[in-house]
C-alpha cells in the first residue's frame, strides 16, 4: 500500500481556503486529475521499472567494466537474458490469449519473490557464538 500512497503523493496538490481552518491536513488534487488516469500513469511507470535484479546486476556489471572482452561477454549475457525474458512473455501472452478463448483451458501466474527459500547454512548454530 505504500507504493500506492507514494504515487499518489507523487502528483501536486494543494489546500482550499474554504476547509483549511476545520481541516488543515486535507489536500486536494488538480481536478482533472481522476484515478484512471492516476492508474494509467502507474502502469507507465511500472513499465519503466520493469527489470529484474538479473538484469539490473549485469547492466550495472557492464556498465563499470573496463576489460574490453569482459564487457563484450557481459553484453552477451545480459541480450541472451533479454531475450528469455521476451520468449516466456510470449508465451504467456499466448497462453493468456488462449486461456481466454478456451474454457477447458486454464492459465495460472504466480509471484514468487515472497516464496525464495532461506539460505542454507553450511556452519552449525554455535558458530561464532561465544
Amino acid at each position: 500500500m505504500s507504493i500506492v500512497r507514494d504515487h499518489i503523493a507523487s502528483f501536486p496538490s494543494y489546500q482550499t481556503h474554504y476547509s483549511k481552518s476545520e481541516n488543515p491536513n486535507r489536500k486536494y488534487l488538480l481536478p482533472d486529475l481522476n484515478v484512471l488516469a492516476m492508474y494509467d500513469l502507474y502502469k507507465e511507470k511500472c513499465m519503466e521499472k520493469d527489470t529484474c535484479t538479473k538484469y539490473d546486476v549485469l547492466d550495472k556489471k557492464t556498465e563499470v567494466c573496463e576489460d574490453v572482452d569482459e564487457s563484450r561477454k557481459l553484453n552477451a549475457e545480459k541480450e541472451l537474458h533479454l531475450r528469455k525474458v521476451e520468449k516466456v512473455r510470449e508465451a504467456r501472452d499466448r497462453d493468456t490469449v488462449k486461456a481466454r478463448g478456451d474454457e477447458s483451458f486454464y492459465g495460472f501466474t504466480f509471484y514468487l519473490e515472497k516464496a525464495l527459500l532461506f539460505p542454507v547454512l553450511k556452519t552449525s548454530v554455535t558458530c561464532g557464538v561465544g
